[in-house]
């Protein structure tokens, strides 16, 4: 996807920080079909960009030069092919600074 997010971050004094945001996407959905009829199979793909949005949630530890932390995102997108493509992601994020 290719987003444009506006976020905002409050940090504590013990190095932890709170990330909110949201913001708009633009997303690519490639689905393809297989169908077997009598032994033979037919493949059709087809693809489309779709519209959408997003919000999020971000908790980060930070002990320089180390950071890890869990992230929440809730992206909606456009429906299409009689199917709606918003969805859901958890994720654990970890890293060093240099």
């Amino acid at each position: 996807p290719l987003e444009f997010n506006l976020k905002y971050l409050a940090a504590s004094g013990n190095g932890f920080s709170l990330t909110v945001g949201g913001g708009l996407s633009y997303n690519f959905v490639d689905v393809e079909q297989r169908v077997t009829v009598s032994g033979v199979t037919a493949k059709t793909s087809k693809d489309k960009g779709l519209f959408g949005g997003q919000v999020f949630l971000d908790l980060t530890y930070d002990r320089d030069p180390w950071f890890c932390g869990l992230e929440a995102k809730y992206q909606v997108t456009e429906d299409w092919d009689q199917t709606d493509y918003s969805n859901f992601r958890l994720g654990v994020q970890a890293g060093l600074r240099f």
